[in-house]
């Protein structure tokens, strides 16, 4: 049974990893670069700031780097433990566009449990401002597809990412309005 698993899951990897074209891959690699999303963090962070004010806002703002220090900690973990072999190095070089080629290992994406847990995070946080903060998950969907499209995770890392990601989001974000700082921004 995991053998069938792993099998769908490479089979799914090859599908949509054979989509990409030549002329898109400069725009996926871009995607897959954190460096690519600094204008994002920045809008992100003038919004904490004008929603919550600079004081809160930049409280709000640590807590979202703890959150992501945890994140990429239990991702870590998790890989050492797993082990699981990039698709780039799994012996797939004849069938498969390899736009990228880190050494360590797949499973979990950090990608999707990274972006994942800051969205679901600052959704949670915004969205009673307004629903259309429910579109910053263009972000992580965008970001964790790249990591397929550039030929480094499987889909199964992608989606175990991206459900660490909202869990750790949707807890952080929890603990923080049980702890009442939203509440008293002293």
């Amino acid at each position: 049974m995991f053998n069938d698993i792993k099998d769908i899951d490479t089979s799914f990897f090859i599908f949509l990893n054979s989509l990409g074209a030549e002329k898109y891959d400069y725009f996926w690699i871009s995607i897959t670069q954190i460096y690519f999303w600094i204008p994002f963090y920045i809008i992100l962070a003038l919004i904490l700031v004008k929603t919550f004010g600079k004081s809160l806002g930049k409280r709000i703002a640590m807590y979202a780097v703890f959150l992501l220090g945890v994140t990429i900690l239990i991702t870590e973990s998790v890989r050492m433990i797993v082990g699981r072999i990039r698709p780039n190095n799994a012996g797939l070089e004849e069938v498969i566009r390899i736009l990228q080629f880190p050494v360590n290992n797949s499973f979990f994406s950090g990608h999707a449990a990274n972006s994942f847990s800051l969205t679901t995070f600052f959704v949670m946080l915004l969205c009673r401002k307004s629903k259309w903060y429910v579109l910053l998950y263009l972000w992580p969907l965008l970001f964790s597809y790249s990591r397929i499209y550039v030929g480094v995770h499987y889909p199964s890392d992608i989606l175990v990412g991206s459900i660490v990601g909202v869990l750790l989001g949707g807890s952080a974000y929890k603990i923080l309005k049980r702890n009442s700082l939203l509440n008293n921004p002293t």
